[in-house]
């Protein structure tokens, strides 16, 4: 037996340390004073001795285990009684009996103070009887012993004294492990991690107290399933689902949000009803089952059930009450961390991944799959359309349709995400042919997305643009990401509704745009741009009737440049925007020009799709008009068929302002849109230009000449003017007269050029055609 002595650390165990000596230090005297009796014979002596080392190692094991059997202390007693006697002192016997009831007492080994006190009694009645069956043998009296009722009552209150000290300690390694237990359940990022704090709290609050087995259940006031259990006997039970809908005493029981404790037998109803078991008396081994509902916001998320031998302390319930209210706020807390999380890498209105996730699943991919991977980046072609006419309900809905479609087309692995908008991206791995392979899952993808949706009660045949890029890990995920890009708007330009592959060329076309863009905003701040105007006559007298500003740049290195080279790059930068104001400015200024030298002409600016969209557009037209000082009536609009697909009522309002305000509002390149008639039908126009499509080989072609009568008389009879663009060739010209057309222009009748050069030009038409 090991007897190391290990210095007490609480204040209860330096007490019963305090007692033990005490105790082995009596129990030696005696000893000591035994084998001094000269009365006594010396085997009495070594039996005694005996005796006296067994009591005390007794004491020791005892105190050192924690606890004394009721049947060693009986036994102690008429050990040491007898010992006593031996020494001719009944007082000693009664006094060793006391000192080591002391100790014992401080231990609970006894259930009750009740207990404790029977066995003083007993020693005290050992030691009356001994004293009344001895009193002719030795000089003492019997009421000498009866004055030693007091350490009956001391020994009581030495229980009640450790009692109390045992339950103040545990009270406070109760509250360590709470604190202990609820760092970690906070600290818990997982649910597994919540489960495991929760199992190891729940056995550190009951194991000082009885064995017990812990289970830890999630679900709902109808159904729970255990998730993690811990047993002596090493079974598990987690997956177990108890169907609470079968006891309503538990439902009522759990709505009280209380710990509450069902007996053995109780336990048994209880698991036959819920877990459907047969009652069988030897499936549980219990004196009590406890159980913590685990509440979160009135609302029942799990329990927390300990099954023990024997009934808990009131203190252990609160302790399991409190552990239970903690671990119900770890699991929210985990149950928020994870929306957060989820919310963090995924769109909220699709529920695919985001931007974010998709770049970690890139740089995952780069270290796993190299250059064995592709990424499609996808636009909708239609989606604008559907916000601004449906609404952004019906859009929205769109994109959660399109998103399920998307999903629904690709391999599990591949990874989805939407970009923001109506952009997404798909991100394939693992691929032995990059391009090819992910050019097929391109052409899945789009098959999918054409089969016709209903929005609001509408058939939408959704088309997008997709851009590949495959094969190239290297550059990280945004390079990746940009290179796709470049891709998907070459897809758009070359006619929508199909994919591009990546090639390096577009990158370079990119940083051209871009060093373009960065030039045109420079020319328009180094004043590089300026305007050229081509005539417009009347065919039946060749008068000068207008003029059409057409903007040039005279670039510092590559001299004069047509519209050509840089008004596609303007329009889709939207640079288009401060150009155009710029242009129509200088075209008032100029036409204010025109007026003071007697050149009584109407000017003609284009207006591009961007520059109809603003809102303000009436408010720029009626400031260019007064800081120029131009007449509204000298300055004609121009618009194409193209930046009038949507007839709108807030389009129409805007035509009808500029009309009001007096300038003339003409629809250029007639005939090249779409319901072109229906455009004369619904836009207050003054004119119409013929486009020159229509004019090329008028003079000899039958059929395009019956189009251009056409034309012209449909105009006519809405009082409207025509214009005939193109005209090349003396024929034209004459043919385009003779079909009644109002207003010509072309090479044959002016080529554009600056403003400083039209009063000539006009002088030398107007003497040759007096000569």
């Amino acid at each position: 037996m090991n007897l190391q002595w290990r210095p007490p650390t609480d204040l209860l165990g330096r007490v019963r340390w305090a007692f033990l000596l005490a105790a082995l230090v009596c129990l030696a005297t005696s000893a000591a004073q035994m084998t001094a009796a000269d009365e006594v014979p010396g085997s009495w002596h070594l039996i005694g001795i005996v005796l006296v080392i067994g009591v005390a190692v007794g004491s020791i094991a005892g105190h050192r285990r924690g606890s004394f059997g009721p049947f060693a202390t009986l036994l102690g007693i008429t050990v040491l009684i007898p010992i006593g006697l031996t020494m001719g002192d009944p007082f000693r016997a009664t006094e060793l009996v006391y000192v080591v009831l002391f100790h014992q007492a401080l231990f609970r080994s006894f259930r009750s103070l009740t207990t404790v006190t029977v066995f003083a009694l007993a020693a005290l009645v050992i030691s009356v009887q001994l004293a009344i069956s001895l009193i002719p043998l030795f000089t003492w009296d019997i009421y000498e012993v009866v004055l030693q009722i007091p350490a009956v009552l001391l020994v009581g209150v030495i229980h009640v004294l450790g009692v109390s000290i045992g339950r103040h300690q545990r009270a406070a390694l109760r509250e360590q492990a709470l604190a202990a237990t609820g760092s970690d359940l906070v600290a818990a990022p997982t649910r597994e991690d919540v489960y495991a704090v929760a199992l190891a709290g729940a056995r550190a609050l009951t194991e000082p107290h009885a064995q017990a087995e812990v289970t830890l259940s999630i679900g709902t006031r109808e159904q729970m399933r255990i998730v993690a259990t811990y047993a002596r006997t090493g079974a598990d039970f987690s997956g177990l689902t108890f169907n609470l809908t079968r006891s309503a005493a538990l439902l009522e029981l759990y709505a009280e949000r209380r710990v509450f404790e069902l007996t053995s037998d109780q336990t048994l109803d209880f698991m036959s009803q819920i877990c459907a078991m047969p009652r069988r008396p030897d499936f549980i081994w219990t004196d009590t089952l406890l159980v913590a509902p685990l509440m979160v916001h009135h609302e029942l998320r799990g329990a927390l059930t300990v099954i023990t031998s024997q009934q808990l302390p009131d203190e252990c319930k609160d302790g399991l009450a409190t552990l239970a209210t903690e671990i119900a706020l770890a699991l929210e807390t985990v149950d928020l961390n994870e929306r957060l999380s989820h919310q963090a890498f995924h769109d909220p209105l699709t529920g695919l991944a985001n931007r974010r996730l998709l770049a970690e699943r890139a740089r995952e991919a780069f270290h796993t799959s190299g250059d064995q991977l592709a990424l499609l980046v996808l636009d909708l072609d239609s989606f604008k359309l559907v916000n601004d006419s449906l609404g952004h309900a019906a859009g929205d809905q769109m994109l959660v349709d399109i998103a399920e479609r998307l999903t629904a087309s690709l391999p599990p692995a591949h990874c989805a995400a939407r970009l923001g908008g109506d952009e997404f991206a798909v991100l394939i791995e693992g691929l032995t042919q990059p391009e090819q392979e992910a050019a097929a899952v391109a052409e899945q993808v789009l098959a999918a997305l054409r089969q016709p949706l209903m929005l609001q009660g509408n058939a939408i045949t959704p088309e997008a643009s997709i851009g590949i890029v495959a094969g190239q890990a290297c550059g990280g995920f945004e390079a990746l990401l940009a290179d796709a890009d470049l891709a998907m708007y070459a897809a758009k330009r070359s006619g929508k509704g199909r994919y591009v592959i990546f090639e390096p060329a577009l990158r370079d076309a990119a940083v051209r745009q871009l060093e373009l863009d960065v030039e045109l905003r420079r020319a328009l701040d180094e004043r590089e741009f300026e305007l050229h105007y081509q005539p417009l006559v009347k065919f039946d007298s060749g008068q000068l009737v207008g003029l059409e500003a057409l903007v040039r740049w005279r670039h510092p290195r590559r001299g004069l440049l047509p519209p050509g080279e840089f008004i596609p790059h303007a329009e889709a930068s939207g640079f288009i925007v401060p150009l155009g104001r710029w242009i129509l400015e200088e075209a008032c200024r100029q036409t204010r020009a025109f007026a003071k030298a007697g050149m009584r002409v109407r000017v003609g600016v284009n207006l591009s799709p961007r520059q109809l969209q603003q809102e303000n557009l009436e408010e720029l037209v009626r400031s260019a008009l007064l800081q120029t000082g131009a007449s509204a009536s000298a300055l004609t609009l121009e618009f194409t068929e193209t930046s009038l697909v949507e007839r709108t009522d807030s389009l129409l309002a805007q035509l009808s302002a500029l009309r009001e305000l007096g300038v003339h509002i003409a629809l250029d390149d007639f005939g090249t849109g779409y319901s072109s008639l229906a455009y004369l039908r619904d836009f207050p126009f003054d004119l119409v230009k013929i486009d020159r499509s229509f004019i090329d080989g008028v003079e000899h072609d039958p059929e395009q000449a019956a189009f251009v009568r056409a034309i012209v008389t449909l105009a006519h009879t809405l009082h409207m003017g025509t214009i005939g663009e193109g005209v090349e060739t003396p024929a034209q010209y004459e043919r385009l007269r003779a079909l009644g057309c109002d207003v010509g222009q072309g090479y044959h009748i002016g080529r554009p050029m600056p403003a400083s050069a039209v009063e000539g030009w006009l002088a030398h038409t107007e003497s040759a055609a007096a000569a």
